[in-house]
Order: C-alpha cells, then sequence, then structure tokens
C-alpha cells in the first residue's frame, strides 16, 4: 500500500463490469497514485456477476432490472458515510463510469450530494435518469465517441436547471 494525503479521498461508483473489472481496478490505482487519496471502489451488485456485453437490449434491461436506483443510492451513501466516519475523509470526490456515472448525476442532484466536493462522470448513458439533472457541486461529464446523444441531453437537463 501506498500513502495518500490525509482526508483526501474519492468514490468511484463502476459501471456495469462491475468492481473486480481490469479497467475499473485499473482506474481506481491510478486515482489513488495520482491524487494521492483513497479511493473506495463498492460492490454496487452486492456479488452478482458485472454485465460484459453491450449496455443495450432486452438481456441488459433484464440484468440491470436487478439493481434497483434506490439500493444503488443507498450503498453509495453508506458508502459516503464510512469513508467519512470510519476512514476520516474530509475531502469526498465522486467518479463514476458509465452506469457508475448515471448514479453519480443522480446523487449530486439530491441535496446532500453525498457531501462530495466534486464529480466526475465518465461515459454516463443518456437514459435512466430518475428526475433533473440539477448538480449540487462542480460537475466535470466526460462523453465518448457515441456519446453524442447523452451529451445532449445532460446539457439540456443542466440548462433546465439553470447550470
Amino acid at each position: 500500500g501506498g500513502s495518500y494525503s490525509a482526508g483526501a479521498g474519492v468514490l468511484l461508483l463502476p459501471d456495469a463490469a462491475g468492481w473486480k473489472h481490469a479497467r475499473t481496478r485499473r482506474l481506481a490505482d491510478r486515482l489513488a497514485v495520482f491524487c494521492s487519496c483513497l479511493v473506495l471502489v463498492p460492490d454496487l451488485h452486492r456479488g452478482a456477476a458485472g454485465w460484459e456485453g453491450p449496455a443495450a437490449g432486452t438481456a441488459f434491461d433484464a440484468w440491470q432490472s436487478g439493481l434497483p436506483p434506490a439500493r444503488l443510492a443507498s450503498d453509495a451513501r453508506e458508502c459516503a458515510v464510512h469513508m467519512r466516519a470510519d476512514l476520516r475523509v474530509e475531502r469526498m470526490g465522486l467518479v463514476g463510469l458509465g452506469l457508475g456515472g448515471r448514479y453519480a448525476l443522480a446523487e449530486i442532484s439530491r441535496d446532500a450530494a453525498l457531501l462530495a466536493s466534486a464529480a466526475v462522470a465518465i461515459c454516463p448513458p443518456a437514459v435512466g435518469m430518475d428526475g433533473p439533472l440539477a448538480p449540487k457541486v462542480p460537475l466535470l461529464c466526460v462523453f465518448g465517441g457515441g456519446g453524442t446523444a447523452a451529451a445532449r441531453v445532460a446539457r439540456e437537463q443542466l440548462e433546465a436547471a439553470g447550470g
């Protein structure tokens, strides 16, 4: 283990592939090293296998139905409380990948915003937001090559919220 700046942390919400996926682990390691912070990647699937195929279609929808948004939000909040109370993180960033990006956008639009100082959503999908996008903290959205529709939806929601 390396050292990290006292009080700094990142809650990294993984995409459909889950917390064990090599790219997710690699990003967590890089964030920890380059930001000198503690990075927590929760198992939002609660032990269930991650999704490896395309994030569309009836099979994906069926898989995703086992991940109720209220439960995911509760798990993310519990992780944030754990980081602050038990790990003594004072400054926390929120990073979400893919589906985790959608959950991050939803969380920072709530009043408590997981008490994050800032948020990054990487390749969040355009569909599935439950409510308006109204971030309570500084936000950076990064959209991939196929993210034109998602970027348009996010921009429209931000403009509607006065952002």
